[in-house]
C-alpha cells in the first residue's frame, strides 16, 4: 500500500518501496515501446487496478485540403426545386477518408470564398459521395450586386457506413455568367491568403 503524504511532494511507501518525487516520467507512464501507444491510462475504481485503454470518443480521424488559387467556371449549377446532379457546375475539390469504423460519424464541410460578374446572381454548392450521381447536400447563396465578395459555408454530417476509402467532391457553379472563386472577375484578392477550404472529420460520439 502506497500512502500520499499531504504538502510532502513526495510518495512513501508503507513497507514494499520508496518512489522519490519526480522519478516517474511521462516517458516512462506512456511506455510506448510495449504497443500502448494512443491508449490512456483507465482508472478502474479504487479497489482495482488501473489499464490501458482505448479512446472510444472524440476525433478518429480528420482529412482536409485547401486552394487559394482563382478558379472560375461558367458551367451552369441550377438553382431550382431539384437535388443537384454530379454534372451540375464545376468540380472543385475531392477528398478521399477510410474511415477507422463504418458506426463513426463523418463531419464534411466546405467553405467557398466566391464573386460572380453579375448582378442577383447565385452560386450553388453541392457535396457528392464516389460516382453517387445526387448531391448529399446543396446549398446556394445569391449576390446583390456584381463581383461582390461572399464566403458561403456548407456542412454535412453522416455516419460513415465503411471501413474502405471512400471519397467526397465538391462542385460549384453560378446560374448565370462567370463565377470566380478566391477572387472577383477572374482576378485575385487578398494576396493568396483567402483560401476555400475542403474538411472532413471522422468523430465517434
Amino acid at each position: 500500500k502506497m500512502v500520499l503524504l499531504p504538502f510532502r511532494g513526495e510518495i512513501v511507501s508503507t513497507g514494499v518501496q520508496s518512489i522519490a518525487d519526480g522519478s516517474i516520467t511521462l516517458a516512462k507512464i506512456a511506455h510506448t515501446t510495449n504497443g500502448n501507444n494512443g491508449l490512456f491510462l483507465r482508472h478502474n475504481g479504487s479497489s482495482s487496478d488501473p489499464t490501458w485503454a482505448t479512446p472510444t470518443k472524440g476525433l478518429q480521424n480528420f482529412v482536409s485540403t485547401s486552394t487559394s488559387a482563382v478558379f472560375e467556371t461558367n458551367t451552369s449549377f441550377p438553382i431550382g426545386d431539384a437535388v443537384p446532379q454530379n454534372d451540375d457546375g464545376a468540380e472543385l475539390f475531392t477528398l478521399a477518408i477510410t474511415p477507422t469504423s463504418a458506426s463513426n460519424t463523418l463531419i464534411i464541410e466546405a467553405t467557398v470564398v466566391w464573386s460572380i460578374n453579375g448582378s442577383g446572381r447565385a452560386i450553388g454548392i453541392g457535396i457528392y459521395q464516389d460516382s453517387t450521381a445526387g448531391a448529399l447536400a446543396a446549398v446556394y447563396s445569391r449576390q446583390d450586386t456584381s463581383a461582390t465578395p461572399c464566403t458561403t459555408p456548407i456542412t454535412h454530417v453522416m455516419a460513415a457506413g465503411t471501413t474502405s476509402s471512400t471519397t467526397f467532391k465538391v462542385r460549384v457553379g453560378p446560374n448565370g455568367n462567370t463565377l470566380t472563386v478566391n477572387g472577383e472577375s477572374g482576378g485575385r484578392r487578398l494576396g493568396g491568403v483567402a483560401a476555400t477550404t475542403f474538411r472532413i472529420w471522422e468523430v465517434t460520439v
